[in-house]
């Protein structure tokens, strides 16, 4: 039913934003994406589709299965129909930039990178040693 489908992911996405209203430091923009986990009736392979809104079609999810399927397994079942296992929705605060020179005062601030290094240290990587710094 695509209807309760669209319902599901709006619901999602409405308690998400919801919980991030809630924090303290207010997101810069909110970033919404869904998926359904899916797979061919009768099969046990589960994948992760992406989709690319809440209000994709029944024909549009079956289509998008197949490419992934298809991705995956390298194997074309069209006369088979997909099974929708799961709806996910992720819904991401993205944060303001942060100025980090602000946390450093600038009278401290080293002007070159020679200034700036504290201390060789050794550090294996390669097989080998390498003096680094630091």
């Amino acid at each position: 039913d695509e209807s309760r489908l669209h319902q599901v992911l709006e619901r999602h996405r409405n308690e998400g934003e919801e919980l991030i209203a809630k924090e303290a430091v207010k997101p810069a923009t909110i970033r919404v994406t869904h998926s359904a986990d899916m797979q061919f009736v009768g099969q046990t392979h589960i994948i992760n589709v992406p989709l690319p809104s809440s209000s994709v079609t029944r024909a549009a999810l079956q289509g998008l299965f197949e490419k992934a399927y298809f991705a995956r397994f390298k194997v074309e079942l069209p006369e088979i129909r997909a099974n929708l296992v799961n709806l996910n929705t992720s819904v991401t605060g993205m944060r303001p930039t942060i100025d980090l020179s602000r946390l450093i005062d600038p009278a401290g601030r080293a002007k070159t990178l020679e200034e700036a290094r504290r201390e060789i240290r050794p550090v294996w990587y390669g097989g080998r040693w390498h003096d680094t710094p630091v």
